[in-house]
């Protein structure tokens, strides 16, 4: 009976060089643990969180020392390297950024528009994959992911291509609707506040000027992490949609910067704002 102390505690040991060993396993145990956190929240305080925990304004400063200034291809390398070794990061990632950059080309996409800039690394993935001349506009309610996504944007060359917009969606509706170049929005990326993603989705449907429907030049909608953390509200909605309203393609993929946990991305293009608008 002595002895179970002891091997618990080696097996503690043992578990802990491992995800100390292997990077893949660190992000995943990380992951896991910030999810119980989500999820029940009076545990929330003993967890890891998925951000705003100083990892934001690092990242900033590691791409802004890793990366020389005007490289945009440098600039998503470093982030990317920063998500690998150093600290998990709550943005889109490469693997699920190559699902939606490959829509954004199928369009293509002059302007653009992002919801939830975070660090910036969406609105830079973005930019990489869109035409010369292409205009995006990138919303986060959070001041400091703001200023943080700025410092890396400005870096990478960007300042006259994104616009950071402060603040909930609602309120930049009527002067995006009004933003050269004129027309509707081309593509539209969704991953900010999960709760979130249907009432600001329907709002753009909404807005006047904002999305077009068509089967070929309709508006083209990327939804992430409809698996992790997910978002069923916006995954039921998408799948009621009725024949004419919405062409949605769903793709089973990775979480960011994890590899083996599943998440689910949805592209979707708009055949009829209105039909999708409708519950009928």
């Amino acid at each position: 009976m002595a002895r179970t102390p002891l091997m618990f505690a080696l097996v503690l040991a043992l578990v802990a060089v491992l995800l100390y060993s292997f990077p893949n396993m660190r992000r995943a145990a990380y992951l896991g643990a910030a999810m119980v956190g989500r999820t029940y929240p009076p545990l929330a305080p003993f967890f890891p969180v998925f951000f705003g925990d100083g990892r934001e304004a690092a990242a900033a400063d590691y791409v802004l020392s890793h990366a020389p200034p005007h490289n945009l291809t440098a600039a998503l390398a470093a982030f990317e390297a920063y998500a690998d070794s150093v600290a998990w990061m709550m943005a889109v990632g490469p693997v699920k950024g190559a699902i939606i950059t490959e829509a954004l080309q199928s369009t293509p996409a002059y302007k653009i528009l992002e919801l939830g800039t975070y660090c910036g690394y969406g609105a830079m993935l973005l930019a990489s994959a869109s035409p010369p001349g292409a205009r995006i506009y990138t919303v986060e309610v959070v001041p400091e992911f703001a200023a943080v996504a700025r410092r890396i944007l400005v870096h990478a060359g960007l300042a006259k291509t994104v616009s950071v917009l402060e603040g909930p969606l609602e309120t930049h509706l009527p002067s995006l609707a009004a933003a050269a170049p004129e027309g509707p929005f081309d593509f539209v990326f969704v991953d900010h506040d999960k709760d979130a993603y249907l009432p600001d989705v329907k709002a753009l449907l909404a807005t006047p000027g904002l999305v077009r429907g068509g089967e070929s030049g309709g508006t083209v909608l990327g939804v992430d992490n409809l698996g992790l953390p997910g978002s069923p509200a916006m995954v039921a909605w998408l799948r009621s949609r009725r024949p004419g309203a919405l062409d949605t393609a769903w793709h089973k993929t990775v979480v960011e910067f994890v590899r083996g946990i599943p998440d689910l991305v949805s592209v979707s293009r708009v055949l009829d704002a209105a039909a999708a608008l409708s519950e009928k």
